[in-house]
């Protein structure tokens, strides 16, 4: 038989307290981390029928273990223990069931793979081994200690049930009690020299194929003891872990009651709740919690969600801490939201679907953590302040992150080394946030202590500038009234249209403000580069006879050297102070003329300047005493001037629009009918109408096409323009609305834009006039020219048609339905020379016109139709014959159809219509 002891005691405090020399410490870790990546390729061959020979400790997962699936569920807990006391009787399962286990953890749903459903599953695990006499003696309190044993368990040394997690013969449900470092303590009795420990368990079937239930088992790779009681609780103990979790919840809330006084920096709070959130992760796997929740279910619904939730805050810490200012990246905000999304339906989805949901959790967190990496790269590389000494704590953070996640899926050893790297970073950023308040108050004691050297140099410079103040205020005033006139006449020239007024008031100020008396103003005309005058002051007009006055308004001058001074002005673009006028010094025509008919002494000539064009010239100038200007009045003159060169501009401009706008309004009105125009020009475009009642013609010129072959283009063109221009004087005098003409085909409607009962009367009369203009222009053709005319046929029908307009670049007025289609086709049907009309056009015409039925004619695509030649007037209500011209009896029913009132012949019934 084989002994196995072990040296090293049970893994307590003492024993941890031995730790390497530091040039051990990378060649331990790499080595740490190997072990657990080969798992069981590297675990030691199991010992089969081990002994226990002295009282130390024993490592029960070396041992030779064996398990096999339960069917009869409802007596397991008897068949469990019938197996622990290895009397023979026990056949259930038979031995042949059972596999022996490779190594540690054992996962049930993995060591016997079964599909994914909502079954529970029951198995046996069973090993034995030998104690002599001298170890039990030394095993006072003898106790299991199981670091990893769920979801439903119950377990038997030698027919003796030591520990449960289910009622006695419980076979229905499951309430998980999922245990960490669980220690069963037994009777010392109860131990023989040969000894079976059988363990019952009970767990759900994967709820996906993401996750086989690792917790379904014992999940954890070692540390399986049996030993002394005392000694195995000491060794699970976690009272400072669990202190240091409460200092966890000290800092976030420190953290976010930071924020609420200060709300400009969220990364406090955001740091906060991360803490907080951490802090009941690593709570809800502690020893004593599984101890305390008999339903470790209500764990798992904490400690799951925690994960994506941190994860999320802390991404949002980082990004708040670095980047307080910029909008959130949107990779960062899908991270957020595959989080959120993850840690909700952990909270809301079943228990057997948790770990299912952590496991694809685990998949989105992969870019997220190499989101994080760059991210901390971008930090350092743009050198923002503590982005080095804080990216070194989240790297060690996020690698043992990292081994969290590949223990609770890869490893299942148990070890949470999260908490650690998030102390590393609590007391770097703890130490940066000091730093930076050490960096604050040390900039405050240097401000302090030149604070008096400051204020007297600061002092200094205030009476300096106060001097300045002092100097350019007097010039300030005078400006702030300068500017208040300008805004006056800014706001009245936004205000009216009326320039002539807005330019009146200006040179007013002038000649007020500075004592002006005279005041010229002269345009300049570009294209024939000459100027003329346009407006004098009123007291000019009184200083001056009405022949003078008349001579400079009816001369234009040219804009060459003859000017003399207003050409100077006008090159140099600059305003010209003559503070003197001699005779003798006037060279130029213009400038004697100036002196000899106005005898001015003195004058201010001012370019008016628009976009560096010169648009004219004002003189200004005083009758009884010579003008005294300072710079600074020339100057505030100049700027007045600009204003009015501004406003003329701006009349000029006003009136170059109006102008444009009446010729578009003009072409508007030719290609839309006018209330379809006012429509599109007050509100931009045009609803679309349904009109129930319209009457619909279309005009089309025989042979045509052949014809028009056999034309010049320009004869062609000009005899089209005439006829057409004809057809739309008729239509205009009847109140039909033209619609378009489409080659030689012409088409027009009524009651279309102005709804009225006569529509279908206008109509004809409009079609009877077209008829006949042609008729009389073939006429006229055959006697000078003896040629051929084109001959015309004419379609009419009523009906409903939807209209609106069509088109952004050449939009276009038309109509739509099937009654354009049927007017069509009544035109298509005719014979040249003749008005073609439908049945509801003749009802509504025949009590003024007289019809020749046709008949039912074929019609395309609507089988047949009744149409009527129309033939003239009634021969009753016509000064002529044949009918063309209405008579006051015409004009007398038309005015009772106007006014909405039903025509009916003598002999027709109330319900039918007599034919003409």
């Amino acid at each position: 038989m084989v002994s196995f002891m072990n040296d090293s005691g049970i893994g307590t405090r003492a024993g941890r307290a031995r730790r390497p020399g530091i040039k051990y410490a990378i060649p331990a870790l790499a080595m740490f981390f190997l072990a657990f990546a080969l798992g069981p390729k590297l675990a030691a061959e199991p010992l089969e029928n081990s002994v226990v020979e002295n009282g130390e400790a024993f490592d029960l997962s070396r041992l030779g273990w064996r398990a096999a699936p339960l069917e009869d569920s409802e007596n397991a807990t008897a068949i469990a223990r019938a197996y622990s006391l290895d009397d023979g009787a026990a056949q259930t399962p038979p031995p042949d069931r059972f596999v022996s286990v490779a190594a540690f953890p054992i996962r049930m749903n993995r060591l016997f793979p079964t599909d994914v459903g909502p079954e529970l599953r029951d198995f046996l695990l069973t090993t034995s081994f030998s104690i002599n006499a001298t170890a039990t003696e030394r095993l006072r309190q003898p106790a299991l200690l199981l670091p990893g044993i769920g979801e439903g368990w119950s377990v038997f040394l030698n027919g003796v049930q030591i520990g449960s997690s289910t009622g006695e013969g419980s076979a229905q449900g499951l309430t998980p009690r999922y245990m960490r470092n669980l220690v069963l303590p037994f009777d010392r009795d109860v131990l023989n020299e040969t000894n079976r420990l059988v363990i019952h368990l009970r767990g759900y079937a994967p709820a996906t194929p993401l996750a086989d239930n690792f917790l379904f088992g014992l999940t954890v790779n070692r540390g399986y003891l049996l030993g002394s009681e005392n000694a195995l609780k000491a060794s699970t103990e976690q009272y400072g872990e669990i202190t240091l979790y409460g200092v966890y919840i000290f800092f976030g809330l420190y953290h976010i009651f930071l924020f609420l006084h200060r709300r400009k920096e969220r990364y406090n709070l955001f740091f906060g709740l991360f803490s907080i959130v951490l802090a009941l992760y690593l709570l809800a796997f502690t020893n004593r919690a599984f101890q305390m929740v008999e339903n470790s279910a209500y764990l798992i619904l904490i400690a799951y969600p925690a994960q994506p939730l941190a994860l999320a805050l802390f991404l949002l810490f980082l990004e708040s801490y670095f980047y307080p200012d910029r909008p959130m990246p949107r990779i960062l905000i899908g991270g957020l939201a595959a989080n959120l999304s993850v840690a909700a339906f952990l909270l809301i989805s079943p228990y057997r679907f948790a770990q299912s949901g952590l496991i694809f959790w685990y998949l989105l967190a992969a870019p997220q953590i190499l989101y994080l990496l760059a991210f901390i790269a971008g930090t350092i590389r743009r050198r923002l302040p503590d982005a080095r000494k804080l990216a070194m704590a989240l790297v060690m953070g996020l690698a043992l992150m990292v081994w969290d996640i590949l223990d609770t899926v890869l490893f299942r050893t148990q070890i949470r080394l999260i908490q650690f790297g998030h102390l590393t970073i609590i007391m770097v950023l703890v130490g940066l946030l000091a730093r930076r308040f050490v960096r604050v108050y040390n900039q405050s004691e240097e401000l302090a202590a030149n604070l008096d050297s400051k204020v007297s140099e600061r002092t200094l410079e205030l009476q300096k500038a106060w001097q300045k103040l002092e100097s350019a205020y007097r010039q300030a005033e005078g400006s702030r009234k300068e500017i208040e006139k300008l805004s006056e006449f800014s706001r009245l020239l936004n205000e009216t249209t009326n320039y002539e007024e807005v330019v009146l008031r200006i040179f007013e100020y002038i000649e007020v403000t500075f004592d002006i008396e005279g005041i010229w103003l002269l345009r300049v005309d570009r294209p024939t580069q000459e100027f003329y005058l346009t407006r004098v002051s009123a007291a000019s007009l009184e200083h001056y006879d009405d022949e003078t006055i008349a001579f400079f308004r009816n001369t234009r001058f040219k804009l060459d050297e003859s000017a003399g001074t207003i050409y100077h002005v006008y090159q140099k673009k600059k305003p010209l102070f003559l503070r003197r006028i001699r005779l003798d010094r006037a060279s130029q025509p213009f400038d004697r003329l100036v002196v000899e008919r106005l005898g001015l002494e003195s004058a201010l000539d001012v370019p008016l300047v628009i976009h560096g064009d010169v648009t004219g010239v004002v003189i200004f100038t005083r009758y009884q005493r010579s003008l005294n200007l300072s710079r600074g009045d020339i100057g505030t003159i100049t700027r007045f001037c600009a204003q009015v060169a501004g406003v003329l501009h701006t009349a000029s401009l006003f009136q170059q629009v109006e102008r444009e706008r009446e010729k578009s309004d003009r072409l508007l009105y030719n290609i839309l009918p006018d209330a379809i125009a006012d429509e599109l020009k007050e509100k931009g475009q045009v609803r679309p109408r349904k009109h129930e009642d319209v009457t619909i013609l279309f005009t089309d010129f025989k042979s045509f096409t052949s014809e028009a072959e056999q034309m010049p283009v320009e004869e062609l063109v000009e005899d089209l323009d005439a006829v057409f221009e004809q057809f739309d004087r008729v239509c205009a005098r009847y109140g039909i609305d033209k619609l378009k003409t489409i080659g030689d085909s012409y088409m027009a409607a009524g009651g279309l834009t102005v709804v009225n009962h006569t529509h279908p009367v206008d109509v004809v009369l409009a079609a009877m006039d077209i008829m006949d203009f042609v008729t009389q222009v073939n006429e006229i053709r055959r006697e000078i020219t003896g040629g051929k005319f084109w001959t015309m046929r004419i379609g009419v029908h009523t009906g409903p048609v939807i209209s609106g307009v069509i088109g952004r670049a050449r939009f276009a007025y038309d109509i739509w339905g099937d009654a354009v289609n049927l007017a069509s086709r009544m035109e298509t049907a005719g014979t040249p020379g003749l008005i073609n009309i439908s049945q509801k056009s003749y009802d509504r015409v025949k009590y003024f016109f007289d019809c020749e039925y046709r008949g039912r004619i074929p019609v395309k695509n609507r089988g047949q139709e009744n149409m009527y030649y129309v033939k003239g007037i009634r021969a009753s209500l016509s000064k002529t014959q044949p009918g063309r011209v209405p008579d006051d009896d015409f004009r007398r029913l038309y005015d009772r159809l106007h006014s909405g009132a039903r025509l009916r012949f003598k002999s027709e019934s109330s319900a039918s219509g007599a034919g003409s």
